[in-house]
């Protein structure tokens, strides 16, 4: 069976009106929050360009939002170089020519990958250390 859908302050309701599943969008179509029939709630924050700069999250009603991502940086094609993580973690991205993506790190900070480094060898992502 498929999900009833309406339109909600701008976004779409899915599910039933007990537990709804709902997204909300800003007036250019971006996806700004998303939430759950269990209640949790995950807000995505843009910056003047319209890129993501910060993504929150909250179990439930009586929670507090707790940051998940956030100081995002992009190259000149718009994709993400890097990101700080909600425990404070850097995930790091390196691109080839056709913007795939060749390697992956996690550290300390945005340019340490001592926590977990893949590489693109061949036809996949492989591990070098962790």
């Amino acid at each position: 069976m498929y999900p009833l859908i309406t339109t909600v302050r701008g976004g779409v309701t899915y599910g039933d009106d007990t537990n709804p599943m709902t997204y909300e969008y800003n007036l250019s179509g971006s996806l700004i929050e998303q939430k759950y029939p269990s209640g949790r709630v995950v807000k995505t924050t843009l910056d003047a360009n319209g890129d993501l700069s910060q993504v929150q999250s909250k179990k439930n009603a009586a929670a507090s939002f707790a940051t998940y991502a956030d100081s995002f940086a992009y190259n000149s094609t718009g994709a993400i170089k890097e990101m700080k993580l909600g425990n404070g973690k850097w995930e790091t991205f390196k691109y080839n020519n056709r913007q795939q993506i060749t390697e992956m790190g996690l550290g300390n900070s945005a340019v340490d990958t001592s926590l977990l480094k893949l590489k693109k060898l061949g036809s996949g992502l492989r591990k070098l250390r962790i």
